[in-house]
């Protein structure tokens, strides 16, 4: 593999520098990563980063003061013609590799502009067997044009011997990226996510938004997008709506389709994590297009990889079951082939208008086999173990969310944690 280092950048002598210094780990929300601003340029040369790929060589890779913040980021243009990616990596030695410690996993993210996606590529450095070996690839994100974004995931937690880690942000080699403000923090030390709604009543998002992506009339959120219903906030509360069949417009006036909820979070890094909040059930209803059903309710998605391939637990059904299943590519289900794998009464629903504290959690196991467990009240009521049953079990990150079938709910404390 390639390997291109900026040594000489023309811009260097502009650019406003900052002393020296290796990150340590340490309480409270640090940024690990040793120069996550591209801010430190002694002698005319970055410090701590290079250019990784087969077509490293025939890519241009310098500073810039277009940034995100700060005097310096980073810039890489590519060409046509280009194969394979390239990616600005953090160089595995000693002061630029970010400090990891062993059981913990770390919130990887970077503003980035690009003309083409771009994804982390992280590799990690271990006391035991091969010093550095590839660890773990983030999902695409972009491309984004003129927009500054923020790219994150989430790391698996880091194994036995696991003491630093590399980070490279990775894109095709043909296209264009500026990148500025990395961090990495260790996700024990809070939520990986915490989305809030406004204390206004009002329309945060509907599938009007998202099928109709280039709409300028469309309510969007930085933290969900549903293919299905409408999602409203209500006294700081995510609120479905009036149960109907109808679809919405882009004021979700004319209906809201929120018999089939269907609600995801925009970030699908997240992997070994727990899902908690305070559901609220208002009750049940049906519609012509939608008859009662004993499976009808609110479902917490895991690891939503796409319409057909996810988990879920069932915390509030109609029937009053809680039920862990998994959704296999290939199937009458809207693409897909549900498998039960744990399945337990509980005597009836949950009760209406009482905020109920519900979770679910999901982990792989050292040998490949997942596990997934549901809470009501603080109480684990049920667990699974998938074994590959149906098709293999799903070790890769994905989405969370929240399924509603003919259910009027309301929820708040919404987390995300690892």
């Amino acid at each position: 593999m390639r390997r291109f280092v900026i040594a000489a950048v023309s811009v260097a002598a502009a650019l406003t520098l900052v002393a020296p210094g290796t990150a340590q780990a340490s309480t409270g929300d640090q940024n690990l990563a040793p120069n996550p601003s591209f801010e430190r340029v002694p002698g005319g040369a970055l410090a701590c980063w290079e250019l990784v790929g087969p077509s490293a060589s025939k890519a241009r890779f310098y500073l810039t003061r277009d940034t995100h913040t700060g005097s310096a980021a980073i810039r890489v243009d590519g060409r046509a013609g280009l194969a394979g990616e390239i990616a600005p990596t953090q160089r595995q030695r000693s002061g630029c590799a970010t400090p990891v410690t062993a059981g913990s996993s770390y919130v990887v993210s970077v503003w980035y502009r690009s003309t083409v996606p771009v994804h982390f590529r992280l590799t990690l450095h271990s006391t035991t067997g091969t010093a550095w070996q590839p660890w773990a690839e983030g999902p695409a994100s972009g491309p984004t044009g003129g927009t500054w974004t923020k790219a994150t995931m989430t790391t698996p937690l880091v194994p036995e011997g696991g003491d630093f880690l590399s980070v490279g942000i990775a894109f095709p080699a043909k296209g264009m990226i500026i990148a500025d403000d990395l961090s990495v923090i260790a996700a024990s030390q809070g939520p990986l996510l915490a989305p809030t709604f406004p204390a206004t009543d009002t329309l945060v998002t509907n599938e009007y938004a998202y099928w109709n992506p280039q709409a300028t009339d469309a309510h969007r959120s930085a933290d969900w997008e549903m293919t299905s219903g409408s999602l409203f906030s209500r006294g700081g509360r995510g609120f479905t709506g009036a149960i109907d069949d109808r679809a919405p417009n882009a004021t979700s006036t004319s209906g809201t389709n929120s018999a089939v909820f269907r609600l995801n979070t925009k970030r699908a890094d997240f992997s070994d994590v727990r899902v908690g909040f305070d559901l609220t059930m208002q009750g049940f209803g049906s519609t012509p297009s939608t008859p009662a059903q004993a499976w009808d309710g609110v479902h917490i998605w895991l690891r939503y990889q796409s319409e057909e391939s996810l988990y879920y637990a069932s915390v509030a059904r109609r029937d009053g079951a809680v039920v862990v299943k998994k959704k296999c590519p290939g199937g009458p289900s809207n693409g897909g082939t549900y498998v039960t794998l744990a399945s337990r009464s509980t005597g009836g629903p949950i009760p209406l208008g009482v905020p109920t504290p519900v979770a679910a959690s999901v982990v792989t196991n050292a040998d490949g086999t997942v596990s997934i467990a549901a809470s009501l009240n603080g109480v684990e009521i049920i667990t699974a173990r998938d074994t590959g049953v149906g098709c293999a079990a799903i070790t890769g990150p994905g989405a969370v969310g929240i399924r509603g079938d003919n259910a009027a709910f309301e929820f708040s404390g919404f987390q995300v944690t690892a």
